[in-house]
């Protein structure tokens, strides 16, 4: 059954030597989402920069 929801994305970013704290932040995220999202009608979808940022190289002329 569909809900309307208020999404708000959560960019999840850190230096690359962090990638467990990365993991843990997304997992905190996903449980607060199972948890409160039917109820608050807020759903927070994790963003990690690694796996969804495509390189953008620029021309400078």
């Amino acid at each position: 059954m569909p809900i309307q929801t208020l999404t708000l994305s959560v960019l999840i970013a850190s230096p690359g030597d962090t990638a467990t704290d990365r993991n843990v932040a997304e997992d905190a995220i996903r449980s607060w989402n199972s948890v409160h999202t039917m109820r608050r009608k807020i759903h927070l979808p994790p963003l990690r920069w690694e796996l969804g940022v495509v390189p953008l190289l620029i021309q400078v002329h």
